[in-house]
């Protein structure tokens, strides 16, 4: 029985040879023999710094087989002492295209890139810095020949990202970093600076659920309060901060207590105030969750004495709002809550006096108005109780 061929399937095959990559074509012995001789040569010349003379046998070398990862390999060292380090890299890319397992050109493209990289980082070019880190998560095959100058790499362009006031750049490859295996024990460093920048980027972008993750992993790593106590320290501020935001107001005072206990030997420390004023707020915010439904029951006639009751109960607001004030003045939240948790307490006194230190302390502030209100009633209601005794 005679077989017909389909011609639709020679068709296909021959559109598949068509698209199939060719492999470099590698020279005989005798080629390579005369090739490595010219290069020999050139490194002489490039040795004695006779540049030219150099490039002259490279470029024969060339004309022999320009698929010999080799001489590009060469060409790229005596690029490296000319200090053409463009033309180096563009070399050492060749190379490791014609032969990706040709390791002497790979080290020395990694070692090039890493170089000029850091060079511009420390000139604060940092656009140009990343111009060279990003060539290295493009060259194939990098996530299993070099894995770990990758990761250095994606730190480092993570690092120059944030720089650059551009945290959503830098988060697609922090955590890159943050998840390489057994970093946290190889590059202690690496991985507790980017674990921290990649905290602080998320708080600069209010996504306070992912700061919280990464904040609190950080203060968990060992020996980090001996190691590295600034960043542990602004961890635990910002842990209260965060929580604030996410109001978890017991947790954050957890995180603020552990930070005022860190820094009370430092009188100058600039976040104490707020961190104490945090403190009295998150106590305030919680007691607010309590008095809500009793201001809201219409049915209850003694609403003011139960939200007093409520108030005195709440020892941990008063002291540090007033603490706070006396850190940093201009705080005018602080004033504002100190003044509505004393009008909780129905200590009416207290109440005018700190709404007059309000409306005196902050005359341009855009709520002053609502403030001269608030005190103009309470002093009608002071009045209006005097009259009754």
């Amino acid at each position: 029985m005679t077989k017909t061929i389909n011609p639709l399937l020679i068709v296909v095959l021959f559109l598949s040879l068509l698209i199939t990559p060719m492999a470099a074509e590698q020279p005989d012995q005798k080629t390579v023999k005369d090739i490595e001789k010219l290069m020999k040569k050139g490194d002489e010349k490039a040795q004695k710094k006779e540049f030219d003379k150099a490039a002259e046998l490279y470029n024969q070398a060339l004309a022999l087989n320009a698929e010999y990862a080799p001489l590009y390999y060469g060409l790229a060292r005596i690029n490296n002492l000319e200090k053409k380090y463009d033309d180096s890299i563009l070399n050492l890319e060749k190379a490791v295209k014609i032969d990706p397992n040709y390791t002497p050109a790979l080290d020395l493209l990694l070692k090039t890139i890493m170089g000029i990289g850091k060079e511009k980082a420390d000139q604060r070019l940092l656009e140009a810095s990343n111009k060279y880190y990003l060539k290295i998560p493009a060259i194939p095959g990098i996530e299993t020949s070099a894995k770990d100058k990758l990761n250095l790499a994606n730190f480092h362009i993570g690092i120059n990202y944030s720089l650059l006031n551009d945290p959503a750049k830098a988060n697609e490859y922090l955590p890159k970093v943050v998840e390489f295996p057994g970093l946290d024990t190889t590059d202690r460093m690496v991985y507790v600076r980017a674990l921290y920048q990649l905290s602080i980027n998320y708080f600069g972008m209010n996504k306070f659920n992912e700061a919280n993750q990464y904040f609190a992993r950080l203060i968990q790593v060992p020996d980090i309060k001996v190691q590295s106590l600034k960043i542990y320290s602004i961890s635990l501020y910002l842990l209260g901060v965060v929580n604030n935001e996410l109001q978890e107001y017991k947790t954050s005072n957890d995180y603020l207590a552990q930070y005022l206990e860190l820094t009370k030997e430092n009188p100058s420390d600039p976040w104490a105030p707020l961190a104490t004023f945090l403190v009295g707020a998150n106590n305030f915010a919680m007691l607010e969750k309590e008095v809500a439904p009793i201001k809201n029951d219409p049915k209850d006639k003694d609403k003011a004495t139960k939200i007093a009751a409520l108030a005195k109960g709440y020892s941990g607001i008063q002291p540090n709002l007033s603490k706070a004030i006396e850190l940093k003045p201009d705080l005018e939240p602080a004033y504002l809550q100190l003044g509505n948790y004393y009008y909780y307490c129905q200590d009416l006194d207290n109440t005018i006096q700190a709404y007059k230190a309000l409306i005196e302390k902050f005359p341009a502030s855009q709520d002053i108005e609502s403030y001269k209100k608030f005190l103009e009633d309470v002093l009608k209601q002071k009045e209006e109780l005097a009259k009754k005794k």
